[in-house]
């Protein structure tokens, strides 16, 4: 019996170390947010999707057709029918594009902040975090909008052309790369954990 004791004790005594090193990690973990970087994504999210709606929208503006964009695009994925540019809008399809439009924008940036974070800590210059950034985000929203795309069809069906497209998601990806320099330092402070 003693035997039996003895084992206990000992497994009791190996196993405090890595029960207690995981009781500190759990509590290190329940201390910090779970998306540090959600209060500087999602602002710059909203940016470049408004710069790319108000493109679009001036656009269909002018083509005298208002909202079309948006109403062909979320018509198709939200609802998996084709409609023309020249169809009214229905307000209910254009609200709920707009949400996934949104979402797609603050996900690319919470992607973009938290790159941001990692190439300063790696000791990565402004500027060239600032060109990359905006590359990267170009080419990120790029591959979103070429996904979305790939699942109504392509982009013949959507009515829509590259150029159009490709000027929208540039102005996004400036607009986004300039905010998120603005707040470079705030990003740092989260980083060094300074901000919670």
């Amino acid at each position: 019996m003693s035997s039996s004791v003895s084992t206990s004790e000992t497994e009791r005594r190996t196993l405090d170390g890595p029960v207690t090193s995981l009781r500190g990690r759990v509590a290190q973990v329940l201390e910090r947010r779970t998306l540090p970087y959600i209060g500087v994504a999602v602002p710059v999210g909203l940016l470049g999707a408004t710069a790319v709606a108000a493109l679009v929208f001036v656009a269909d503006w002018f083509a005298g057709q208002p909202l079309a964009t948006p109403h062909v695009l979320g018509s198709k994925l939200l609802l998996g029918e084709d409609v023309t540019f020249s169809a009214p809008p229905r307000l209910a399809v254009v609200f709920g594009y707009t949400l996934v439009h949104v979402a797609a924008f603050v996900i690319a940036a919470s992607a973009a902040v938290s790159t941001q974070a990692v190439l300063t800590r790696r000791g990565v210059s402004l500027r060239v975090q600032a060109v990359l950034g905006a590359a990267a985000m170009y080419l990120g929203l790029q591959l979103l909008f070429s996904t979305l795309l790939a699942l109504i069809g392509g982009i013949e069906s959507a009515g829509l052309d590259w150029v159009r497209v490709a000027g929208g998601n540039a102005l996004a990806a400036v607009a986004m790369a300039t905010l998120l320099y603005l707040r470079r330092r705030e990003i740092a402070a989260l980083e060094r954990g300074e901000i919670h």
